[in-house]
């Protein structure tokens, strides 16, 4: 089993990682899984990975690409990782293989039906990517010819970074804090949307403003 942690500079993968959780532990009341996990159950680092992997991601010489700028972002997806650069003159999907060789780039950054105005996060899932192009508003391309699929509508986010699709019409959505609290000043984390019933639920977890 391998164990990928993404960061801007580098792919650390660790295998032989375990954690042992038995049955009774296990609920299946909600909408997901909830697992207890007890402190004798968590093993050190040292004890949980056998290896670790550092893969520099090559830049040409001819490509003028800042991977640095502005809490970049990293997905593994197939034989590939996908570097989202979110610099204001250069929101884009850089795609290199697993020894950090540049493959190529996907960019459609602008004000078209086709394109995107900003890229706050993404997701990859069935050959389809799914970039956050801001306002609550996700875009969809099919890889790997970067073509255009819709556009989806799915609130008033003013930032949203993680997105899951849970079906075709659902998703989890966790966005930047909105100011609108509950009767006891809380708000929630995760959000279910119903594209189809537009029905949000807030899911599990609950937040307080800072």
């Amino acid at each position: 089993m391998k164990f990928n942690l993404r960061n801007c500079w580098f792919l650390p993968c660790f295998s032989a990682l375990w954690l042992g959780c038995s049955e009774k532990d296990v609920s299946n009341g909600g909408l997901f899984p909830t697992v207890l996990i007890e402190a004798s159950q968590i093993l050190p680092f040292d004890q949980a990975a056998t290896e670790v992997s550092f893969i520099p991601l090559r830049i040409p010489e001819n490509q003028a690409i800042n991977l640095s700028c502005r809490s970049p972002e990293l997905t593994v997806y197939g034989n590939h990782l996908y570097f989202a650069t979110k610099c204001m003159n250069q929101f884009a999907i850089h795609v290199f293989d697993w020894e950090g060789n540049y493959l190529r780039s996907y960019e459609k950054q602008g004000d078209g039906p086709e394109e995107y105005a900003w890229l706050q996060g993404m997701y990859i899932k069935n050959d389809t990517l799914t970039l956050s192009a801001g306002k609550g508003e996700l875009v969809q391309y099919r890889l790997p010819d970067f073509r255009f699929i819709k556009r989806i509508e799915v609130g008033s986010y003013l930032f949203l970074n993680n997105f899951r699709a849970l079906g075709p019409d659902t998703w989890l959505l966790s966005g930047e804090y909105d100011g609108t609290l509950d009767a006891d000043g809380k708000y929630p984390v995760f959000v279910k949307k119903d594209l189809q019933s537009e029905k949000s639920e807030g899911i599990g977890l609950l937040g307080t403003p800072v």
